[in-house]
C-alpha cells in the first residue's frame, strides 16, 4: 500500500517537472523544426492516420500486410529493389544460423525466433571481424554464403515450422498502429542519404572500405581510429557489399525493429496490449531513438546485442541449458566488439552471471566472452601497444600517438549530480550534439517510477534488467556524460517499466492505467520533438521518386562534401586528398587526411605550419593532390589561419557544390606575381577576413560565442606578427582583453609604433583599441608585433589576441 502511495506521488511530480521543465526552459520555443519539415511530418502524420482508420474499419485482418507493402513498394521505387531484397535475405540467413546454434532446442527457436535471428547476425558479424584484413570481400561473396546455413538449416530440420500469426482484430490492431507510427516515421528517414558527422567521418568509411578495397588495412596513420572495435561497421559492411549505402542504413532499421519485436513480445506478455504498445511507441517516439537510426551509428547494434545476451542469461537460468548461457556470452562478446563503452552494461551482465550460473557453465561460457569480445582489442594491442588506441593511451603508452595524455571529449564531462536525471532530459544540449529534450520525456517521468515498484516477487527478468540497465547506465556516464551511449539502456527500462507496470496492476488497475496514459502523454510529447537529439532531420523526410532536386539541396546545406567525394571516384579514385576543415570523407576510393585528430600525422604538421608555403611543404611532403575547403565565400571560418592564404596561392577550383569546394594543387610558376593585395574599405570585418594576413603560431578558435561572428585568434609566439591593409584614414583593433594578455607594439605604414595593451584582470570581449591614424586618406598597412623582452612582462606565458578591426 505505502509503495503504491509513493509511486502516485512520484508521478504527480514528476508530471509537474515535465510540464515545469518544458515551460521553464523554453523548450517549446526551440527550432526542433523547420518549416517545410513540420509540414511534412504532419501530412505524413495525416495520411497515416487516414490509411490506418479505413483499413482498421473495411479490412483489419489486412492493416499489416497492407502496410508492409506499401512501405516495401516505396522502398523500392526510392532506393531500388536490391537494398531491401538483402535485408531479407540476410534476416532470412540469420535465422537460419541461429536455428543451427539452438538446433538441439527447436522448440527455443519457435518460442524465440527473434533471439535466433539475433545470434546468427551475431556471428555473420564476428566472421567479417577476424578475417576483416583478408582481401577476400566481394560482393559475389556476401550474396552466395548466405544461402549455404538456409540450405543445411532446411536440409536437416534444424528450423521448427514457424506459424506466422498476427494481430487481424481492430481490437489488437490500435495500440500496434500506435507503436508503429514511429517506427515507420524512422523508416522514411533511412531513406535520406547519410548526412551524420560520425557517420561520413567513420561509419560510412568503413564500409565503403571494405566494399572497394576488399579488405580493411587497419592503418592508423591514415584514421587514428583504424583499430578501434567495429561491430557495428562490419554489419555495415555486409549490407553495404550486398547493396550499398542503403543496404547499411535499412540494416540500421533492420536492428531496430528487432529491439521492437523482442520488446512486443516480451511486453505482450505482462501487460494489455494497448499498454504495451503505448510504451513501444514512447521508446520509438524517443528523439534519441530517431537520432541512432537515421544514420550510420551503431547504437541499435550494441543495444540489441546487450538486451539479448541479457535476456538469454535470464532464460538459461530458468531452463538451465548450457547452449542459451554460450550465446548470451558470445552476444555479450559481440557487444565488446563493437563498441568500448559496451564494457559498462558487459560488466554488470557478468556479475550477475557470476551470482546465478552454475559453475560448470560459467567455466565453458565466460572464455567465450572473453575470446569474442577481447579479439579486436588483442589485435590493437599487437599493432599499437594499446589494446584501446587511441584511447588510455597515458595507461597504456602506445609509441604511435602522444603518450602524455588519454584522449577524451571535453565537450561531455558533466560530473554525476543528484539533478543529473533532469537535466539530461531538460538541458540535453549539455550532453548531446543536438537540442534540449533530445533524450525525450518518457524515461524521465516513468523510470523513477518503475525502480519504486521493484518488489521481491518480481520476476528474474526484472531484477537482470534492473541491474544491467541501471548499472550500465551509471558506470556509462562515470566514463562520458554522452547520451547516446547510454542508448543500450533505454530497450531495457521499456522492458522494465513494463514489468513494474505489471507488478501494480496485480495490486490494482488504477496505477498500471495511469501510468500506461502517462506514457502515451510521452508519445506526443516525444513526437514534438522527434528531430530535436541532431541536426540531420529537422526537414524529416521528402519525395525522392519525383527528382533529385530535395536531395541534392538537402545535402548542399548539411553535407556538400558528399557531391566531391562522387567527384573524385569518378574522376581520379586513387589520389590523395585533404579535408581542410571536415572529417566527411564519405566513401571517398583514395587516401584520405583531415585536420582532425583522425588524422594527426597531417593536422598536428598543418596546426605547426607559420606559413602557406608551410602548407605547400607539407602538401608536397605528402603528395596531396586535391583539397576539399570552405569556399571564399563561405560563412565557415578557416580553422588555421594561413589555410585560406595556401588554399588562393596554390591551389585551383576543380567543382563547387553548395558552400565547399574541391581543389587541385597547382602552384604559381616561378616569377609570376600575382594580383595586386586588396584593400579593405571603411567598414568593421571579423579577423577571418582576406585583408588580414599572419605569420607565426597563431591559432584560431572557434568556441567562444561572446567572440566577434564567434571567432578569433591568438599567439604566444613572439616571433608572430599581423598585418592588416586598409583603404581610410585610420583603423581600430577588437581584441580580447583578459588576464592572460599583454602588449604588443601597433604602427601604421611602419612609422611611430604604439602600444596596444590587451591585459585586464576581467575578461572583456570585442574591446576597442585606441585609434591608430595614418597621415593621410588612402591605401595603408597595419602592423602588429610582440615588443622586445617580453619574457620579462610578470606572466610568463601572454597572448595577443585579434577578434577583429574597424576601419574608418
Amino acid at each position: 500500500m505505502v509503495q503504491r502511495a509513493l509511486a502516485w506521488a512520484v508521478l504527480a511530480i514528476l508530471l509537474l517537472l515535465t510540464i515545469f521543465g518544458i515551460v521553464h526552459n523554453g523548450l517549446a520555443g526551440q527550432r526542433v523544426w523547420t518549416a517545410a519539415g513540420l509540414v511534412r511530418f504532419a501530412i505524413f502524420g495525416v495520411l497515416y492516420g487516414l490509411f490506418t482508420a479505413a483499413m482498421l474499419r473495411l479490412a483489419p485482418r489486412w492493416y499489416l500486410p497492407a502496410l508492409a507493402g506499401v512501405t516495401l513498394v516505396y522502398t523500392v521505387l526510392t532506393v531500388g529493389p536490391l537494398a531491401p531484397l538483402a535485408v531479407g535475405y540476410l534476416g532470412a540467413s540469420s535465422f537460419a544460423v541461429g536455428g543451427i546454434w539452438f538446433r538441439r532446442h527447436p522448440e527455443f527457436t519457435a518460442r524465440n525466433p527473434q533471439i535466433a535471428m539475433l545470434t546468427g547476425l551475431a556471428t555473420y558479424v564476428f566472421c567479417v571481424l577476424v578475417t576483416a584484413s583478408l582481401p577476400i570481400h566481394y560482393r559475389v561473396l556476401y550474396w552466395i554464403l548466405p544461402a549455404i546455413p538456409i540450405y543445411y538449416a532446411l536440409r536437416y530440420q534444424w528450423l521448427p515450422k514457424l506459424e506466422f500469426e498476427y494481430a487481424k482484430t481492430a481490437h489488437d490492431l490500435i495500440p500496434m498502429s500506435v507503436a508503429l507510427f514511429p517506427l515507420v516515421c524512422h523508416w522514411l528517414v533511412s531513406l535520406k542519404p547519410e548526412v551524420s558527422a560520425d557517420g561520413l567521418a567513420m561509419h560510412m568509411v568503413i564500409p565503403a572500405r571494405m566494399t572497394y578495397a576488399h579488405a580493411w588495412s587497419f592503418n592508423i596513420h591514415e584514421f587514428i581510429w583504424a583499430v578501434m572495435p567495429m561491430g557495428g561497421d562490419f554489419l555495415y559492411s555486409i549490407g553495404w557489399q550486398m547493396a550499398g549505402e542503403y543496404g547499411a542504413r535499412l540494416l540500421n532499421l533492420g536492428l531496430l525493429a528487432l529491439i521492437v519485436w523482442i520488446l512486443m513480445e516480451r511486453l505482450h506478455a505482462r501487460v494489455p496490449g494497448w499498454i504495451s504498445g503505448v510504451l513501444v511507441a514512447a521508446f520509438l517516439s524517443t528523439p534519441l531513438t530517431q537520432h541512432v537510426t537515421g544514420s550510420l551509428f551503431v547504437e541499435n547494434l550494441e543495444a540489441v546485442l546487450l538486451l539479448g545476451a541479457a535476456l538469454l542469461l535470464r532464460i538459461h537460468v530458468k531452463e538451465r541449458r548450457g547452449v542459451y548461457f554460450y550465446a548470451s556470452c558470445f552476444l555479450a562478446g559481440m557487444a565488446l566488439a563493437t563498441k568500448v563503452g559496451a564494457l559498462a552494461f558487459v560488466l554488470p551482465l557478468l556479475v550477475a552471471a557470476v551470482i546465478l550460473v552454475k559453475f560448470r557453465h560459467l567455466v565453458l561460457g565466460l572464455p567465450i566472452a572473453v575470446l569474442v569480445g577481447g579479439y579486436t582489442y588483442f589485435a590493437a594491442w599487437l599493432r599499437t601497444s594499446n589494446p584501446v588506441f587511441p584511447f588510455f593511451n597515458a595507461v597504456f603508452h602506445s609509441p604511435l600517438y602522444d603518450a602524455q595524455r588519454n584522449f577524451t571529449d571535453p565537450r561531455f564531462t558533466a560530473p554525476a549530480t543528484w539533478r543529473a536525471w533532469y537535466d539530461m532530459t531538460f538541458h540535453t544540449s549539455r550532453y548531446l550534439e543536438g537540442l534540449d529534450g533530445g533524450l525525450g520525456f518518457f524515461f524521465f517521468l516513468l523510470a523513477p517510477v518503475a525502480l519504486i515498484g521493484v518488489r521481491r516477487r518480481w520476476p528474474r527478468t526484472g531484477f537482470v534488467l534492473l541491474w544491467v540497465g541501471v548499472t550500465g547506465l551509471a558506470l556509462t556516464f562515470a566514463g562520458q556524460s554522452n547520451v547516446r551511449y547510454a542508448y543500450p539502456a533505454l530497450p531495457m527500462l521499456t522492458l522494465l517499466i513494463g514489468v513494474a507496470i505489471s507488478s501494480f496492476r496485480a495490486h490494482g488497475p488504477d496505477l498500471g492505467k495511469a501510468l500506461g496514459c502517462a506514457a502515451g502523454l510521452t508519445v506526443v510529447l516525444n513526437l514534438c520533438f522527434l528531430p530535436a537529439a541532431g541536426w540531420y532531420h529537422r526537414d524529416f523526410a521528402f519525395n525522392q521518386i519525383l527528382g533529385r532536386a530535395q536531395v541534392d539541396a538537402y545535402l548542399a546545406e548539411i553535407a556538400p562534401e558528399r557531391k566531391l567525394v562522387d567527384w573524385l571516384n569518378a574522376n581520379d579514385p586513387n589520389a590523395r586528398a585533404a579535408w581542410m576543415e571536415s572529417n566527411a570523407i564519405a566513401d571517398f576510393h583514395g587516401y584520405a587526411y583531415t585536420n582532425s585528430w583522425h588524422s594527426v600525422l597531417f593536422s598536428t604538421r598543418l596546426r605547426d605550419s607559420t606559413s602557406p608555403e608551410g602548407h605547400s611543404w607539407l602538401a608536397q611532403d605528402l603528395k596531396i593532390k586535391y583539397f576539399v575547403a570552405p569556399s571564399a565565400s563561405s560563412a565557415k571560418p578557416a580553422t588555421n589561419v594561413y589555410s585560406r592564404d595556401f588554399l588562393d596561392a596554390f591551389t585551383k577550383p576543380v567543382v563547387t557544390f553548395g558552400d565547399v569546394e574541391l581543389r587541385v594543387w597547382s602552384p604559381p610558376e616561378p616569377g609570376m606575381q600575382g594580383p595586386p593585395p586588396a584593400h579593405a574599405p571603411p567598414g568593421s570585418y571579423d579577423e577571418v577576413s582576406r585583408y588580414s594576413h599572419y605569420s607565426g603560431r597563431w591559432s584560431r578558435d572557434l568556441q567562444f560565442t561572446q567572440a566577434y561572428q564567434g571567432t578569433l585568434v591568438y599567439t604566444n609566439d613572439t616571433r608572430s606578427r599581423l598585418l592588416i591593409r586598409f583603404h581610410g584614414r585610420s583603423i581600430q583593433l577588437r581584441y580580447t582583453a583578459a588576464a592572460n594578455r599583454c602588449s604588443g607594439l601597433v604602427s601604421i605604414d611602419e612609422g611611430e609604433e604604439k602600444a596596444l595593451n590587451e591585459f585586464s584582470l576581467e575578461t572583456k570581449w570585442q574591446t576597442l583599441s585606441p585609434e591608430y591614424s595614418a597621415l593621410s586618406e588612402g591605401d595603408h598597412l597595419m602592423q602588429m608585433r610582440f615588443p622586445q623582452g617580453v619574457s620579462k612582462l610578470p606572466i610568463a606565458s601572454c597572448y595577443l589576441d585579434l577578434d577583429g578591426f574597424v576601419v574608418r
